[in-house]
């Protein structure tokens, strides 16, 4: 409700992923010409790694039918946001 350092975790996580993409956009030539195709898909998997053993090992809390319909309630609350979402979620499926 009040998050303390929201905008600087946006900061973070949106400066990271440009410079991720960067990153990316200047590797991916020259490993895709010297490693091949399939060595890429290698290459990937092994950065997607982390993240898989992250979210086999994070335990997830369990939430009462409550506590949902209480979330479920504050975002159907916010009209806009809502719309926006599903608007945006519309487009994607056209693409």
């Amino acid at each position: 409700d009040h998050p303390k350092h929201g905008q600087d975790l946006l900061t973070y996580v949106f400066a990271g992923m440009s410079l991720w993409s960067l990153l990316a956009s200047v590797v991916s030539g020259f490993a895709l010409s010297s490693l091949g195709a399939r060595a890429m898909y290698i290459l990937v998997a092994a950065f997607a790694l982390p993240a898989l053993v992250a979210s086999w090992t994070t335990e997830e809390t369990k939430k009462s039918a409550a506590e949902i319909r209480s979330g479920r309630d504050k975002i159907f609350r916010q009209k806009e946001f809502f719309t926006l979402a599903c608007v945006m979620c519309g487009a994607s499926m056209m693409l």
